[in-house]
């Protein structure tokens, strides 16, 4: 059984989303994140890291990230989000909106939260995307909901 997720992992590597006619997209982001740290002051620091998403052919995308924030803590973001991509008459400009949860890992965690957003996507080729995200949301750290915001831009690329 634990032979099996890497092996499916790696059949999609190498297959892309071609086989099936849908896109899978891998990338990287960086940006801004704006987190409670404490119970009184947002803090801003900076979000990094990388995603995974399958677009299938309904624009409708299925998409997980795993990100580093610095602030207080160093709290690390595992998230999956449903995303919605919108028609335009621009070429190459894909505006979403998104609905997911996360897990959070940091002093005394993990902690569960959920997000929501949008953004847009500029298509710079066939193989290369760059995002422009945003995301707010809430964590449950005990009895307490604290607040989340992100900005963040960076590139998907399609092998």
């Amino acid at each position: 059984m634990k032979k099996i997720f890497p092996a499916i992992f790696i059949l999609t590597l190498l297959i892309g989303g071609e086989l099936f006619s849908q896109t899978v997209y891998y990338g990287a982001r960086v940006g801004l994140s704006l987190a409670q740290a404490d119970e009184e002051t947002p803090k801003l620091g900076l979000q990094a890291g990388g995603l995974l998403e399958y677009v299938f052919a309904s624009d409708i995308a299925l998409g997980t990230e795993l990100n580093l924030n610095t602030q207080k803590g160093v709290p690390i973001e595992w998230a999956v989000q449903v995303k919605y991509y919108f028609n335009t008459n621009v070429r190459g400009l894909k505006p979403y909106i998104d609905l997911g949860a996360n897990l959070w890992f940091f002093d005394g965690g993990p902690y569960t939260g959920w997000r929501v957003g949008g953004g847009m996507d500029f298509k710079l080729s066939r193989y290369f995307v760059i995002p422009l995200d945003f995301q707010y949301g809430k964590v449950s750290i005990g009895d307490n909901w604290v607040d989340y915001f992100a900005g963040t831009t960076g590139i998907k690329f399609f092998f």
